[in-house]
């Protein structure tokens, strides 16, 4: 019975996101196409057609006929949709390669620095936040402080030129631009990841770090911490057997929360070194005023934003039993 209560509400739990997931995806595309097609004037008919449209030219009528420029601009948002769910995201009006195989040829590079990064704001903030709630130790714990603040305070695109200076002018430990893909050398794209990871990871490494530090801070004040301390038991063990993993769930929402920051940051990072993954596309497409284009790429960071937040919900909604009950 227990299990079967506890299905029902991991059901309506994902059912919810993936409503919500829906809803936001549909919004975003929607206001990016009336959007666009509203800020040019003459509409998006002028970026395809910029001399002008010539009806006896069987080329301008085959664009015309190809992105529905006839009809309304809700109609040929519908006329997308309709596409894009069975996996035609329509072209790139700068030449003839289709949006999608122009988004999966980048794709590896930026989900290869977004993951990293990840995975180290996350792993170098939760330890920094562990470190300065329990630390006893004044110089430890102001130099902890500054690390924090520094980090929360240093825009992506000043770490990054910095990054840049020291380690790749002057020392001459990395390189300063461009990618090896994974394919063709382990230790040439680990030399090209370095860099871009670190300056993308540091500025969400104070917040995680902040939140860490005041959740375990109001942990340790807890009585079963107390008194699992007055047992003898050493003060390593019970911070992270029993302050982390309730502490945790903040590490967790702040990660999520952090996600969005990360993907707009990484369009600077990728500019800065030159990666030309993702978000060095969208910048492209931006000043081109590529609708298609644009669309898929906004697709692609709602979605990676959707999929991490959902995940984050999902292991929260396990682990926290207060948030299983109120959705009861």
């Amino acid at each position: 019975m227990m299990f079967l209560r506890s299905l029902t509400l991991a059901t309506v739990f994902v059912a919810k996101l993936l409503f919500r997931a829906v809803g936001t995806m549909v919004v975003t595309t929607l206001l990016l196409f009336v959007g666009i097609e509203i800020s040019i004037p003459g509409g998006y008919r002028t970026v395809v057609l910029p001399n002008g449209f010539n009806p006896q030219s069987a080329r301008h009528n085959a664009i015309v006929e190809e992105f529905h420029l006839d009809d309304p601009v809700i109609v040929r948002y519908l006329h997308w949709v309709s596409d894009a769910v069975r996996g035609d995201f329509g072209k790139s009006n700068r030449g003839a390669e289709g949006v999608f195989e122009a988004i999966i040829h980048r794709l590896p590079i930026s989900l290869e620095i977004a993951l990293a990064s990840i995975t180290l704001a996350a792993t170098a903030g939760i330890l920094i936040g562990v470190l300065a709630a329990s630390s006893r130790n004044p110089r430890r714990s102001r130099v902890l402080a500054v690390v924090m603040a520094s980090a929360q305070a240093v825009p992506v695109y000043l770490s990054a030129t910095i990054l840049i200076s020291v380690f790749a002018v002057t020392l001459q430990w990395s390189r300063a631009s461009g990618w090896v893909r994974l394919t063709d050398s382990v230790s040439g794209n680990l030399g090209a990841l370095v860099l871009p990871t670190v300056a993308l990871a540091f500025a969400e490494i104070g917040y995680i770090a902040r939140t860490v530090k005041a959740d375990v801070t109001a942990v340790l004040h807890e009585d079963y911490v107390t008194s699992a301390m007055s047992k003898g038991m050493s003060s390593r063990y019970v911070l992270f057997r029993h302050a982390l993993r309730p502490a945790s769930l903040g590490a967790l929402n702040a990660i999520g929360v952090n996600v969005g920051a990360m993907l707009s940051g990484a369009v600077l990072i990728e500019i800065v070194f030159g990666l030309g993954g993702l978000g060095q596309l969208l910048f492209e497409a931006s000043f081109a005023r590529d609708l298609y284009l644009l669309l898929g790429l906004t697709v692609y960071s709602v979605g990676v934003f959707i999929v991490i937040n959902t995940i984050v919900d999902l292991v929260v909604f396990w682990a926290d039993p207060r948030i299983r009950r109120s959705s009861r």
